[in-house]
């Protein structure tokens, strides 16, 4: 049995998904053991965008693949079994909503606003549904460097702090109290405090600011005085 990158290249029905997945380079991911589900628009899908769109999101890596992987969910799932769910969590990270309600009456379920038109195409790695929309994932709850999504901006931002967030919107901040999860180990003299103020100093411990050495000292006595003397 044929994986599903050999489906999708031999069919000659997708080959826009064909170009976006290669320009991904997501062709390893596709041929990979799985298993998947892909709802996998064909062509027809795909020339509903208007092609600067198209041609947009094959030179936009992070976007394409964040687009490609909202489409694909782990596991391997029948029509029948999909029509039972109410969503399901794709690769990207975001959820899909599926509106199975209709399929005792053979109306296929519907994936967001698209509609499945071929089903339980049976893979080595996985299953494959063809659909006649491209599914969109939110794009302000997607990381811009990797692709990844998220359901809530919490965990985008969380996600961010990690160190893995575009170089443009990256702002300095004032360091709080307690120093964050990625700096663990770093020294207090090796702390970077970025974004103080003027006429504002810093505690060489914790970066907590204040407007004086008194109120600073102070601060020290209380709270760090296992470590006075340190600067």
């Amino acid at each position: 049995m044929k994986d599903i990158m050999s489906i999708f290249l031999e069919a000659g029905t997708f080959n826009m998904l064909v170009s976006a997945i290669q320009a991904a380079e997501l062709v390893d991911t596709f041929r990979s053991a799985g298993p998947f589900t892909v709802f996998a628009p064909n062509d027809v899908a795909f020339s509903k965008l208007p092609k600067k769109a198209y041609d947009s999101l094959l030179m936009d890596v992070p976007k394409l693949k964040a687009v490609l992987l909202y489409h694909v969910v782990a596991g391997k799932y029948t029509v029948n079994e999909i029509s039972k769910m109410e969503a399901a969590y794709t690769l990207q990270g975001q959820e899909i909503k599926i509106d199975g309600h209709k399929w005792h009456l053979h109306v296929t379920p519907k994936i967001n606003k698209a509609n499945i038109t071929n089903y339980d195409l049976k893979t080595s790695n996985g299953m494959i549904h063809v659909i006649d929309t491209v599914l969109m994932p939110n794009m302000e709850l997607t990381c811009l460097v990797c692709g990844m999504g998220f359901m809530t901006m919490e965990d985008l931002n969380a996600h961010k702090k990690m160190g893995h967030v575009a170089e443009k919107t990256s702002e300095p901040t004032l360091m709080e109290e307690k120093a964050p999860e990625h700096l663990s180990g770093i020294s207090s003299q090796e702390t970077p405090l970025t974004g103080l103020e003027p006429n504002q100093i810093a505690c060489p411990i914790c970066g907590k600011t204040f407007k004086s050495h008194s109120e600073k000292d102070r601060h020290m006595d209380t709270t760090h005085h296992e470590t006075k003397g340190h600067d």
